[in-house]
């Protein structure tokens, strides 16, 4: 199955054939736990082992796939994505297992396999803890979606608040292309009466049948006393049943797993077949049948993107109209726990500060955070919304494809239901800043607490109030950001461009495609979800002028190493820059990489690919101390400041226009570089990293200046905003403020790649550490050394003179010595 796959480029049956094959081979039935976060997977598996191995919670805990078999000893045996194992103490095992030990998974577990004796009586059976599904934490839908292939079992948690979701109906009906055993475990059934629980169990039982002809069982269970009947029953009507039959019941499943596995193949066989079965002549005749025109698939690509745009403008709104209702409570709450706490901090005006200080901290954090608890699942509707109409959307093709692929060539192309995960924020952090606008507090042993004490609680209760005021508008923001970068990663992800071009490959498939379909039905639609836009920008017009122009009629088969060098030669006798003649070679390489990886082709030619030498080197030019100052006394006060912080301090202009009020610290002697933004949309720093950069005096105290007199005091205040508040576009702040003011002065050459290669040039001047100078603008030292810093001819002279000097001096004393 797996060669016949791979001769027809039938990729998205890799993992199938993979899981089948391990399964084939280990010959142990998993029993996998699986369902929504806060189920009760891991108090029903402990319950079960009759031993607390598992870590629990009231928030999401289990963040890493974790298998439980019989084994000699106690152990248990953690895998990295590395590819290392350790051994460790069951003690330990929260210390990989848990969210809240091992975050975000950032120890980069794969898996975690349990060991001991006391599961005697399961021996040939593994059961599974899987991380909860929809969590807020994405890794963890992710890890338990990617494990669905292994399952032989599958108990599917279910809380009885609420009985079942479409998610839960979604999740069997994924199961159920790799077992056949599936079973409903409704948990927590002991909050109920005994009428509701019948209730529950007849109303999820009638759900099931509305999708499923054969009955999904459904076990009610509860971990408390009193429930013991329901574990008997469990393991009666099931585990034992296993246990009893386990050869049987791994040929059924293996079976299941099989005959799904052929079926799918078989689908897209036969619309290989079909298709193969037409004149080459006739065969784009037959695809554009099909599949439509070209303009057909961009109005599906943008009525997905439409869906998304639409909907992340109107996240703010939203957020705020949730939130609006709970400032005065939040308030009222906070005022009184200030009544309470303030008489133990009067002994001094310091300790009052210092003590006010941390617990608004700690308060506001935790209001916030209960805020985001409370309102989660309305704070990610608009995701959710989305998630359902891109879903619906793509289903809708997939289904058009499959009755077009039906009529033409008289075979159905197999759709499955498209799920699309999300990316969920996680809660934000608070700001509470200077409580005195003055350091009062350092005069407190001037100042006898009984005569201001009124005056501070009245402060103190007035800070509040706009303490809160800020961090609920906070909070909306932060929530709007990772909303919207959630919907706008939604918009962009791989599986979903998977998916349509898959749809469109299954029909290509019997021929290779020119370079031209490739490009526009696989290479652009991934990577323009993938780069940043400002790359995108760049990037999609050189290869749709250059590549697509020149070599789009050309089959990828065709192109060989010999051709493409030729192709790159012709291009630099063309007169392009060697940058661009350079990128195209990337572009090249990165094209024919995809089209391996996708099996569209065997053997990738680009490989040996060089630029060619009599490509054109185009000079980096950089700015001296003279020119230096010659453009900062010649443009206004605003562009001062970006001049000087883009010069003296190495920022991207990206950076600049992205720096809020609330990232400059209150000498502005540090800037924190928390985004960056590139035609009005926001992204994180390059490379993903927060970082802070240092400002020289003399720069800190203009863009102090600037700030008190231009920039308005809230903290969210974009620093070099345009008219409507919102940060300037890079390219009219460079053509309208910098250009024109520095053209008639013969700089006009000068823009931001000149400014950083200048800081760095200067800095390499002034003899600054290269590894400092790296930091500061936030990049590698390689980089730094090779592409920004440029050498004078006085540093080259003055380096072949010392050089020189080194030799003939020693000669000299030599010769006198003798």
């Amino acid at each position: 199955m797996q060669q016949v796959c791979g001769e027809h480029g039938i990729t998205t049956l890799d993992d199938f054939i993979e899981s089948c094959r391990l399964f084939a081979v280990e010959k142990t039935i998993n029993i996998a736990v699986l369902g929504r976060f806060k189920a009760g997977k891991s108090t029903f598996l402990n319950h079960i082992l009759g031993r607390p191995l598992l870590p629990v919670g009231v928030i999401p805990v289990t963040s890493v796939v974790t298998e439980i078999q019989w084994g000699p000893r106690e152990r248990a045996v953690v895998q990295f994505t590395d590819g290392r194992e350790e051994e460790s103490d069951l003690a330990l095992l929260p210390k990989f297992t848990s969210e809240s030990q091992n975050p975000g998974n950032a120890l980069g577990v794969t898996l975690v396999r349990v060991e001991f004796p006391g599961m005697e009586r399961y021996r040939g059976i593994r059961f599974v803890d899987t991380p909860g599904l929809e969590s807020v934490f994405e890794h963890n839908t992710d890890a338990s979606l990617d494990w669905l292939p292994n399952v032989g079992l599958a108990l599917v948690a279910v809380g009885v608040d609420p009985p079942l979701s479409q998610h839960d109906i979604s999740l069997i009906r994924k199961l159920s292309r790799y077992t056949p055993n599936i079973s409903l475990l409704l948990t927590k059934v002991d909050t109920l009466s005994g009428d509701e629980r019948i209730q529950v169990q007849d109303f999820v039982q009638r759900q099931l049948g509305r999708y499923w002809k054969e009955a999904v069982p459904v076990f009610p269970y509860s971990v408390k006393p009193g429930f013991e009947h329901l574990r008997a029953e469990l393991d009666a009507s099931l585990i034992s049943q296993v246990r009893a039959g386990l050869g049987d019941q791994w040929a059924i499943i293996l079976a299941h797993k099989l005959e799904s596995l052929v079926s799918e193949c078989a689908g897209f066989l036969g619309v290989a077949l079909k298709a193969a079965e037409v004149a080459d002549s006739e065969r784009d005749a037959l695809r554009r049948k099909i599949l439509g025109d070209k303009e057909s698939l961009a109005d599906t690509r943008l009525a997905l993107k439409l869906i998304v745009r639409h909907a992340a403008g109107g996240t703010r709104t939203g957020l705020e109209a949730l939130l609006r209702p709970e400032e005065s409570p939040v308030k009222q709450r906070l005022h009184a726990a200030l009544r309470e706490e303030l008489p133990h901090w009067m002994r001094s005006l310091a300790l009052a500060t210092d003590s006010f200080e941390e617990w608004m901290r700690v308060q506001l954090r935790n209001e916030m955070a209960e805020l985001s608890v409370k309102h989660h699942r309305q704070f990610l509707a608009p995701v959710a919304s989305v998630s359902r109409q891109l879903s619906q959307t793509l289903q809708d093709f997939r289904n058009r494809l499959s009755d077009r692929v039906l009529e033409t060539l008289g075979v159905p192309l197999r759709t499955t239901e498209m799920e699309l995960r999300t990316e969920e924020p996680k809660s934000p952090d608070v700001r509470v800043g200077k409580i005195f606008d003055r350091n009062w507090e350092l005069l407190s042993w001037l100042i006898p607490m009984f005569l201001v004490g009124g005056l501070v609680e009245r402060h103190f209760h007035a800070k509040i109030d706009s303490l809160v005021f800020t961090n609920l508008s906070r909070l909306v923001s932060q929530w709007e950001e990772v909303v919207n970068s959630a919907m706008f990663s939604l918009e962009k992800r791989q599986e979903f461009m998977r998916e349509i071009n898959g749809g469109v490959r299954t029909i290509s498939a019997t021929r290779p495609p020119t370079v031209a379909e490739f490009l526009e039905e696989v290479y652009l639609p991934f990577y323009l979800g993938k780069w940043k836009e400002s790359t995108a920008g760049t990037s999609e017009n050189r290869i749709r002028h250059h590549i697509g122009k020149d070599l789009g009629c050309q089959r990828l088969t065709n192109l060989t190493l010999a051709k493409l060098q030729q192709y790159l030669e012709k291009k630099a006798a063309s007169g392009l820059s060697f940058s661009v003649v350079d990128h195209l070679r990337w572009d090249l390489s990165s094209m024919f990489e995809m089209a391996v990886s996708e099996k569209v082709i065997t053997v990738n030619p680009t490989a040996s690919l060089y630029t060619p030498k009599t490509a054109k080197r185009n000079e980096s030019p950089v700015m001296s101390a003279d020119q230096v100052e010659l453009a900062i006394g010649a443009v206004e006060d605003r562009e001062k400041v970006i001049l000087r912080l883009a010069i003296f301090a190495g920022m991207r202009p990206g950076e600049l226009l992205a720096i809020k009020r609330e990232d400059v610290n209150v000498d502005a002697s540090v800037i924190k570089i928390r985004q960056r933004v590139y035609r009005g949309k926001f992204a994180s720093p390059k490379n993903g990293l927060v970082r802070e950069v240092a400002v020289p005096p003399s720069t800190a105290t203009l863009l102090r200046q600037w700030m008190e007199t231009a920039v308005e005091s809230n903290p969210e205040s974009f620093v070099f905003a345009g008219e409507t508040g919102q940060p300037l576009w890079r390219s009219s702040l460079l053509e309208d403020y910098i250009k024109a003011r520095l053209a008639p002065l013969g700089l006009g050459w000068v823009n931001f790649q000149v400014m950083r290669r200048t800081h760095a040039s200067l800095g390499h001047q002034a003899k600054v550490d290269p590894k400092v100078s790296a930091d500061q603008r936030g990049h590698g030292i390689g980089v730094a050394i090779d592409v920004y810093t440029k050498s004078t001819m006085k540093d080259r002279a003055s380096a072949v003179k010392r050089i020189e000097n080194s030799v003939v001096r020693k000669s000299h004393k030599a010769a006198r010595g003798s």
